[in-house]
């Protein structure tokens, strides 16, 4: 290691400053002999020692040092395990000018909004998100705030304390003054207005939300996006030692065999990824037992359930008396897809780049013209397209959700909002011939 050799001579230097001190004392203790009552056989004793000690140092340097050297090898350096890092959670840091949202004597707003979105996320998604603090960072603009998990930033924004939010949702034609920005959680244009022209903006048809709201609301999204990622082995612990106090049979029928605690968190993130929430885990837990002797991978497995609960995603969509909004694929685009996938078992990425750059052109031109009020729209496809076309899709559209018709709840009514059509035919000769080569 780098640090032995300063180590090494730290340890020459402290041993020559002893060697050359030691003679000093010698003296100290010669010159004391001349004192009256003295007891003369522990001085010479004393007087013994240390000229003795001196000398052997002088004489031996190396042999001191190597001692020393011998003792670190033996006995290295022990660490504390506060020391070492742990998983890192969820964490918000705020510039200064945000402190007024945390201060105890204005009854620190954020901090019970975060605690409010924390606990409303656990019941959503059926697992408990652990305490997410809120630090000061004096490297942050004043009143800007960061959303990360560790080192990585998942969200940013601007907030301003004592202003509050008017959020134009596109029914709105009259502009108001203010500091004009973007909603950080759902990219809608805003103003930021003083708390005096709040009023004037609710009659103006604005929604106006104040700066903790705003925080803790991109929070909620945050959290809603990455679940899968904060989702551990302790979680799905927990989930089967619950579970197991009303249904210890089935419990006991899934696991240690033929599933893994960590074959059921594999599960769980696979769901949790796409959106689904793991709080039904009876219900998730039974339907394991039913995929798990037909499928040999995990992401097969959290495929295979979904059918099996249906209801409960489409429930985190849409409450069951409202119709779900939906888009669905041309039945030639569809046949063209399940060709693709078929040309192209096995790969990683089965659909042709040029079909699938058409497909997102596609799904683009879509979603722009859908109503801004619409937040949670479904495409629906057939069993065999909608995991490689959510793949395809997710990251690039992740209000989207990508359901299979055999997902969708009998009797559940629906909304067509838009047909995602076919390439034309030069496009599909194109996709064919890239995907015979």
């Amino acid at each position: 290691m780098n640090i032995i050799p300063n180590i090494s001579a730290l340890k020459r230097i402290s041993a020559h400053v002893k060697a050359g001190f030691l003679p000093l004392v010698a003296l100290f203790l010669l010159i004391c002999l001349v004192a009256p009552a003295m007891m003369y056989l522990a001085i010479f004793s004393a007087l013994a020692f240390a000229g003795g000690f001196a000398l052997h140092l002088f004489r031996t340097p190396k042999t001191a040092e190597a001692v020393f050297e011998s003792t670190d090898e033996k006995y290295p350096v022990s660490i504390d395990r506060d020391e070492v890092p742990q998983r890192p959670g969820l964490a918000i840091k705020i510039g200064y000018g945000l402190f007024p949202l945390v201060e105890d004597r204005k009854g620190a707003p954020l901090m019970s909004r975060v605690a409010e979105i924390r606990h409303q996320v656990c019941r959503q998604l059926g697992f408990v998100v652990p305490h997410i603090p809120i630090k000061v960072d004096l490297s942050l603009e004043p009143n800007s705030y960061r959303i990360l998990m560790g080192g990585m930033v998942l969200g940013e924004g601007v907030a301003w304390p004592d202003d509050m939010l008017a959020i134009d949702d596109g029914g709105v034609d009259i502009v108001i003054a203010g500091r004009p920005c973007k909603d950080p959680t759902f990219g809608m244009n805003a103003t930021w207005v003083s708390a005096g022209q709040r009023a004037l903006a609710v009659a103006k048809g604005y929604t106006v939300v104040d700066a903790p709201t705003v925080v803790a609301t991109h929070l909620n999204d945050v959290v809603q996006r990455n679940a899968a990622k904060l989702f551990e082995t302790d979680d799905a612990q927990q989930l089967l030692d619950f579970l197991k106090q009303s249904s210890p049979q089935l419990v006991d029928r899934l696991t240690p065999e033929p599933l893994s605690l960590d074959d059921i968190t594999a599960i769980c993130r696979d769901l949790l990824a796409e959106r689904v929430p793991v709080k039904d885990f009876g219900r998730i837990s039974l339907a394991m037992a039913q995929v798990c002797d037909l499928h040999d991978e995990t992401a097969d497995m959290a495929e295979a359930i979904r059918p099996h609960i249906g209801d409960l995603i489409v429930q985190s969509l849409v409450p069951a008396g409202l119709p779900l909004p939906v888009m669905t694929l041309d039945a030639s685009l569809e046949s063209l897809l399940v060709k693709a996938l078929q040309a192209g078992e096995g790969a990683s990425y089965p659909i042709d780049p040029l079909l699938a750059q058409r497909m997102i052109g596609a799904v683009y031109i879509a979603t722009r013209s859908l109503p801004s009020e619409i937040r949670n729209v479904a495409l629906i496809s057939s069993p065999i397209v909608r995991k490689p076309l959510s793949a395809l899709l997710k990251q690039r559209f992740p209000d989207l959700s990508i359901l299979s018709d055999a997902e969708l709840p009998e009797g559940k009514s629906i909304e067509l909002l838009a047909s995602i059509g076919a390439p034309s035919s030069s496009q599909t000769m194109a996709a064919t011939d890239a995907n015979q080569i």
